[in-house]
């Protein structure tokens, strides 16, 4: 029963995801704890672990929309990084969103987050029971954290 509760929490949006700096800090703190000058396994960037692809795709909508862009050398720069993460959760919600023909859960969008949109809707069917053990303990961390 506590297990099919868990399923529900992580898939069922109770209400519609906000991109707020509550959120947009629940990502860093599960990311790296904070912690700016972060470097993950495969080169990732700062408290968001911010990879090359992300950011690139970050600079591409900012270029669309007449802002000014930045080196991925400034995931490292809390104030940038910051701006490039809520950019990034808001193109991932809407990606994720028309992937899943429906609003995605918090869970959800830390899934595609931390797997890609494709690789989570695509490579784990949508589901947060077909992702890592490690993508479904920071789901729970984050989740923790928002409450």
């Amino acid at each position: 029963m506590k297990k099919i509760m868990l399923l529900l929490m992580f898939t069922l949006p109770a209400k519609a995801v906000v991109i707020n700096p509550q959120l947009i800090d629940g990502f860093a703190y599960i990311e790296s704890n904070f912690n700016d000058k972060a470097i993950g396994k495969a080169g990732e960037k700062g408290a968001w672990q911010f990879g090359k692809a992300a950011w690139a795709d970050c600079n591409a909508e900012r270029i669309k929309m007449g802002k000014p862009v930045y080196h991925w050398s400034k995931a490292h720069d809390r104030r940038i990084a910051s701006d490039y993460a809520h950019l990034y959760l808001c193109l991932i919600h809407g990606r994720l969103w028309k992937a899943l023909d429906r609003e995605p859960s918090v869970g959800e969008l830390y899934a595609a987050y931390n797997c890609g949109v494709n690789g989570f809707a695509n490579g784990h069917d949508g589901k947060i029971s077909k992702c890592p053990a490690t993508t479904q303990n920071a789901i729970s961390k984050l989740i923790k954290y928002l409450k």
